[in-house]
């Protein structure tokens, strides 16, 4: 009998990550932004009622660390991508470009 073997092309999917994290940091960078839209108030408060407790601090603190985590990872990704030379189709000319817009966006808040 003779045994056969088959030897798997593992084929890498970093474009595809990289794509799926894009989606999830837009999604979240959306949910921030709702919260912080719906949590800020100008009401003015009168004196002896205190303002009842709500966890949207701890919440959108999560969420950012969730959003920073999902950027650098799909910057990575997106790096891993080019460096092995993936094929060039929607999700890595949009993975590009979008980090590309996040990071600049990132860059300049800091400043």
């Amino acid at each position: 009998m003779e045994s056969t073997q088959t030897i798997t092309n593992k084929s890498t999917n970093y474009r595809t990550w990289s794509f799926r994290f894009l989606i999830y940091l837009f999604l979240l960078n959306l949910l921030v932004a709702y919260i912080i839209a719906t949590s800020t108030t100008l009401m003015i408060e009168s004196e002896g009622y205190e303002k009842p407790a709500n966890n949207s601090d701890l919440i959108l603190s999560i969420i950012v660390v969730l959003t920073n985590i999902f950027l650098i990872s799909g910057i990575i990704l997106t790096v891993l991508s080019i460096i092995k030379k993936e094929k060039k189709d929607y999700k890595y000319i949009v993975s590009i470009i979008g980090y590309s817009i996040f990071l600049i966006i990132t860059i300049l808040s800091l400043i």
